[in-house]
């Protein structure tokens, strides 16, 4: 219901009314399925955006644009990138969209390039393809060692299995899955916190690339802290295991004791 009293007072006013490119534009979006389902979850999510009510794209109104312009060629994109020919409540909305359409216009064209993105959107843009969202997946099942386990000396638990490097060499033949091998990790990723995403890209280039890993993250001391935080971890835990099996040892000698004390006793009496 929001949503089409969003679409009823833009047309009111005029938003489109006026710019005959812009509205042709969404109403040959609106006629295929695929960009139709799209643009409603682009005007639910982006709602906030495009009212001016925030002043920075939201990661829902991200994957929103996303899903717009990757759907039924390039139908969603001309929509966003219509002629609002002079129309000032129009030029006024394409502004406010931009603050989420011009990032991943711009990652789109860079895809075979070098330029870096955030993981978040780098994600986005894999999962908005069937193939390489499949591919994705994958990586995250056979991989997933990769992901959960400490960053340390320990090869034998960050093992990079043939089903990993397999599932790996897969993901990163797909065009959509470019920007995913040197994004920055950002705290704004809807699938991991950026702690997650730095401990897997640390460990995937180390066991999988046998490099030293480099990680591009928005805070570099993060990924120190982290490391150290990890090695710490390890430490505790290979202490308490000592220590676990001195008790053990202890206990064991005591037990031997009492029942040697207790048959003497017993011989004795």
């Amino acid at each position: 219901m929001l949503t089409f009293l969003l679409a009823l007072t833009l047309l009111v006013t005029g938003v489109f009314g006026e710019a005959p490119n812009c509205m042709d534009a969404r109403n040959k979006c609106i006629s295929r399925i695929g960009c139709s389902m799209a643009l409603n979850n682009f005007q639910i999510a982006c709602e906030k955006v495009q009212l001016g009510l925030v002043d920075q794209c939201t990661d829902q109104c991200m994957r929103a644009v996303v899903s717009l312009v990757t759907v039924d060629s390039n139908i969603g994109t001309d929509y966003l990138t219509c002629n609002c020919e002079g129309n000032k409540d129009c030029d006024l909305w394409k502004r406010r969209v931009e603050t989420c359409s011009a990032d991943v216009f711009r990652a789109l064209e860079s895809l075979d390039n070098e330029e870096v993105i955030s993981c978040s959107l780098a994600r986005m843009l894999c999962d908005a393809d069937t193939q390489c969202w499949t591919a994705l997946s994958y990586y995250e099942k056979f991989c997933s060692n990769l992901w959960i386990l400490h960053t340390t000396e320990h090869e034998k638990t960050l093992d990079c299995s043939p089903k990993c490097n397999n599932s790996l060499a897969i993901l990163y033949k797909q065009t959509r899955a470019a920007k995913l091998k040197n994004c920055v990790c950002d705290d704004a990723d809807p699938y991991v916190d950026e702690k997650t995403c730095i401990r897997m890209r640390y460990n995937t280039q180390k066991s999988c690339f046998g490099e030293d890993p480099k990680i591009l993250v928005v805070n570099h001391n993060l990924l120190l802290d982290i490391v150290k935080s990890e090695r710490q971890t390890l430490k505790n835990d290979s202490n308490a295991a000592a220590d676990g099996a001195h008790n053990s040892r202890a206990l064991h000698v005591y037990l031997v004791a009492s029942w040697a004390f207790l048959f003497i006793y017993q011989t004795i009496t």
